[in-house]
């Protein structure tokens, strides 16, 4: 087809080479060389060509129509947010909307002149430039000097500089006066991931514009599209995973899909994690709910089978801090569910492997984790030795000397000593046991079982009566020096002779005692007495081991 071109004709294309005929019949010149069917990523093939087609940036795309509608576009944007939201896609539409012919209620026609010129790259008047490899000076001046001219074909000569935050600062200096009051024909559209970067007087000449991170169940949905418009045997399952590893990046969980789609049969959730290279999620909730209850040795049979499936134990790690912030959240929030990022079908083992976990150890463990993801890429070798050894930490507490390990250990112990049904003491190697079973007694209410299971024993509320009188300043010195002990309906509060006189002078007795009805109703009196020096309650003497 090449050869019977006689005379031709160079100019721009979405490929690269046009070629015209004596005929005028344009052939495309890298088609000759490389064939007409040329490959294109999925995330370049199903760039969304419209504002209606963009997914999860509502609130820009409908205020961007209605500008277009009425007519009152500004004349520079900033378009800010992270990776693969649609930014650079935004601003090709709106240079698509400000030049078209026939414009739909704000969206482009993509069937006139100017519309199809655009879409295929062909159009001199609409300039994208990657600022992460023109970030000087003179690039910028050769922009300043090229505005003074009139389109040659277009309505509006168009000036899109993506990863802008990359420029000099000679360059936004240079900027600053064009962007400023620019021709009436001109429009610039800046895109940015760092918006930190960007100067303050850049910035104020622009409308803002914020783009979130796309949700999992959008992402998914689209995958879902894309898959079924190119025969792909995508499951849900499949693209949820799919949707949670991009991060809310379209760019990325269409990269991702494409990485999948040449398996032969089903893609569901179990091959996209062994094609991606990850961990089974299912495995990783084991490996949760072994650390949850110290089974160290089932958590090094779960390292050994996800090291035979996958090269590398970061991602594990990551999955692993992803499901202690649901945790957290479980054990913090009343409304979780609305917060909880993990499947619907993977809550149930979630909330049982909260139950057996304090906030304290969860925030332990989920920094330990954390460091180790930090520091993982600095092991040169040995990574499953150190991952093996992080599993014995999360298991064993007493091995760490960290602050957050001693408050875990001490929160256990309270937990403990709360709970109705065992009393707790501390072994010499840290481990909390149970010594002796509480008879249990048939009660109206949990009031009254509270009282019944406390009686003769230390005040089972005492670290929130002491938390509550911190709030009074002449109480709060003598903290320290008091003890509870509930007998019956009566709180005895045990000090020293010294520190008796000045309570009781002061009458500090009337407010400890309201705050002890508030905290166990059963209370109906208190009494001051002076307790042995040379004891203490077996709560103290407990924390003392520890």
């Amino acid at each position: 087809m090449c050869h019977e071109v006689a005379w031709f004709e160079l100019t721009h294309s979405v490929s690269g080479i046009s070629v015209f005929s004596r005929k005028g019949a344009q052939f495309d010149f890298a088609s000759c060389i490389l064939g007409e069917n040329m490959y294109q990523a999925l995330y370049r093939k199903y760039r969304p060509a419209t504002f209606e087609d963009v997914c999860g940036q509502e609130h820009i795309t409908s205020v961007l129509k209605t500008q277009l509608q009425k007519g009152r576009t500004s004349h520079a944007y900033i378009f800010c947010g992270s990776r693969g939201t649609g930014k650079t896609t935004c601003a090709k539409i709106l240079a698509k909307a400000v030049n078209c012919e026939n414009l739909q209620n704000g969206e482009p026609c993509n069937a006139c002149p100017s519309c199809l010129g655009i879409n295929e790259e062909r159009v001199l008047d609409v300039v994208e430039m990657d600022a992460a490899s023109n970030n000087g000076v003179d690039h910028i001046r050769r922009i300043c000097d090229e505005v003074q001219f009139l389109p040659s074909e277009s309505k509006k000569r168009v000036y899109i500089i993506d990863e802008v935050h990359m420029l000099s600062t000679s360059a936004f200096n240079a900027l600053l006066k064009t962007i400023e009051e620019p021709p009436s024909h001109v429009l610039f559209i800046l895109a940015t991931t760092e918006m930190n970067d960007i100067p303050a007087t850049i910035m104020s000449r622009c409308q803002r514009f914020d783009f979130k991170r796309i949700t999992s169940k959008v992402v998914s949905d689209r995958l879902m599209l894309v898959a079924q418009k190119e025969g792909i045997a995508l499951s849900r399952d499949g693209a949820d995973v799919i949707a949670r590893l991009s991060d809310g990046a379209m760019r990325d969980a269409l990269s991702l899909l494409e990485a999948c789609q040449s398996h032969q049969g089903n893609i569901d959730a179990e091959v996209v994690h062994t094609l991606l290279g990850i961990g089974n999620r299912d495995s990783i909730i084991g490996l949760c709910r072994a650390i949850a209850h110290q089974n160290a040795s089932k958590c090094l049979d779960l390292i050994a089978d996800i090291y035979d499936r996958m090269s590398d134990f970061k991602e594990t790690v990551g999955e692993l801090i992803a499901i202690y912030r649901d945790l957290l959240v479980m054990k913090t929030v009343p409304d979780y569910k609305k917060y909880v990022e993990s499947y619907e079908n993977e809550i149930s083992a979630l909330e049982e492997i909260a139950s057996s976990l304090t906030v304290e150890t969860i925030m332990y463990q989920s920094a330990t984790l954390e460091a180790f993801y930090v520091s993982y890429d600095q092991i040169a070798t040995g990574k499953k030795a150190a991952a093996e050894i992080l599993m014995i930490r999360l298991c064993k507490e007493e091995l760490s000397t960290e602050p957050a390990a001693i408050l875990s250990r001490i929160s256990k112990i309270e937990k403990a000593l709360r709970s109705g049904a065992v009393t707790s003491t501390v072994r010499d190697d840290g481990e909390v046991s149970e010594i002796e079973s509480k008879p249990q007694a048939v009660c109206d209410t949990p009031a009254q079982a509270e009282s019944i299971q406390n009686e003769g024993s230390d005040f089972a509320g005492s670290v929130r009566l002491k938390n509550a009188l911190q709030q009074e300043p002449f109480l709060k010195p003598w903290l320290s020096q008091i003890d509870f002990e509930k007998r019956g309906t009566v709180l005895h509060v045990l000090t020293g002779s010294f520190v008796k006189g000045m309570l009781l002078s002061a009458k500090a007795d009337e407010l400890i005692e309201k705050a002890a009805k508030e905290i166990d109703p059963l209370i109906l009196s208190i009494s001051f007495d002076e307790k042995d020096q040379n004891t203490s309650s077996s709560a103290s003497a407990d924390l003392e081991d520890l």
